[in-house]
């Protein structure tokens, strides 16, 4: 994995807005689609990744989107973006390229 601990600010994210991600960067077992599915992003006040296999994590207090390659494995999840404002990114705002 490629993937280095750089965390972006975000400050104006809406309901017009995507993020995308690329597949070959990031890792895991991301393939490229428009907008994740329900198993592959999980947010909550302290979101733990799947089983298994690539999880996107949105931490709803901290505001912070994390991303955790392997799932509950040994690698833990890396920041990747803090959110100002209240709005919360939905898995299908979010792309894999």
């Amino acid at each position: 994995m490629l993937l280095q601990a750089v965390r972006d600010i975000i400050t104006d994210f809406s309901s017009n807005d995507t993020l995308q991600f690329s597949a070959s960067v990031f890792g895991g077992d991301l393939v490229p689609t428009d907008g994740l599915s329900g198993a592959d992003y999980r947010l909550g006040s302290n979101p733990r990744p799947r089983d298994s296999g690539s999880t996107f994590l949105f931490n709803t207090n901290s505001r912070t989107l994390s991303f955790d390659v392997d799932g509950k494995g040994s690698a833990a999840a890396v920041d990747i973006a803090t959110f100002e404002g209240s709005y919360v990114p939905k898995a299908n705002q979010i792309d894999i390229v």
